[in-house]
């Protein structure tokens, strides 16, 4: 009995992988690269019209869930990651001679239940909801 190597059409093999492999993260690159160029033309040709005693950018960072158990005030109650990103935009802010100010969305911020029951999902969903509405507000 032969062995034979067994193909799928919705698979590709050899150079097709690799170039779908390639394109992909290309792609990918391009994207990132036309996001970040076009938010970093926002903050240097905008125009805007806002009273003078307005910052030219204004950051609402949201804790992610779980980030303020206990700890509210930590990292201006916005969560580890969203508080490093704010400080590392401010500082480019800054460098280009704008102002920036930020505030944190308040809500409860629940941490993700590991396994937990009915009633610990739908604290959290309610957690979830809350961040939405004051977001929102």
């Amino acid at each position: 009995m032969a062995v034979e190597p067994m193909y799928h059409p919705n698979v590709p093999v050899g150079a097709g992988r690799v170039w779908g492999l390639l394109f992909g993260r290309i792609t990918r690159l391009a994207g990132a690269f036309a996001l970040a160029s076009a938010a970093f033309t926002g903050l240097s040709v905008g125009v805007s019209h806002a009273d003078p005693g307005c910052p030219d950018v204004h950051w609402f960072g949201a804790a992610g869930s779980g980030q303020r158990d206990g700890h509210l005030s930590a990292n201006a109650g916005m969560g580890d990651d969203v508080y490093q990103s704010y400080l590392d935009l401010q500082r480019l802010v800054q460098r280009d001679g704008r102002t920036m100010t930020a505030e944190a969305v308040e809500y409860p911020a629940v941490a993700v239940p590991d396994d937990g029951g009915i009633g610990d999902w739908l604290g959290f969903m309610d957690s979830v909801d809350a961040g939405a509405e004051a977001l929102g507000a």
